[in-house]
């Protein structure tokens, strides 16, 4: 895959994640957050339906031409979910032959621990990420994605 591509996919995620809410911009779709983020002749939009039970797509043009997305579908399953420790997570260094898609393998930051299950490569991958408070799940996020080939 294009590195100026996967480059750009980890700014504009993390440009998402430092956002919050505050990046969204006009919905594409009725009661959606959407987020976009452009650089040069790359585009990255985050378009996600719900909160507490969600689902959503992100993806990545180029020239105009779709060229990259990942799907997710997610919830909050238990009480002692922490955004914030989410988005801390996400935001670690990926170690060596980690994909660039989600978070880190595990991360852990006193009773809070994050951990990301990811098969394939960036052309093609599906994963899931869970979150834990005092050793119980009370998030989990299921995803899928790759290039887009037209």
């Amino acid at each position: 895959m294009d590195k100026a591509v996967v480059d750009f996919y980890k700014e504009a995620a993390k440009a998402a994640r430092d956002a919050g809410f505050a990046g969204k911009i006009e919905p594409s779709r009725p009661n959606a957050y959407d987020f976009k983020y452009e650089q040069g002749n790359l585009v990255f939009i985050d378009s996600c339906l719900g909160s507490g039970k969600f689902a959503g797509q992100m993806g990545v043009w180029k020239n105009e031409q779709p060229v990259w997305a990942l799907n997710y579908t997610g919830r909050v399953v238990a009480l002692g979910f922490k955004g914030d420790f989410l988005n801390e997570a996400l935001a670690q260094p990926l170690g060596d032959g980690e994909l660039p898609v989600r978070g880190t393998s595990s991360y852990k930051n006193g009773d809070s621990e994050y951990k990301c299950d990811i098969k394939g490569d960036l052309s093609w991958f599906e994963g899931r990420e869970e979150v834990y408070a005092d050793g119980k799940l009370v998030f989990e996020m299921i995803f899928s994605g790759g290039e887009i080939i037209d």
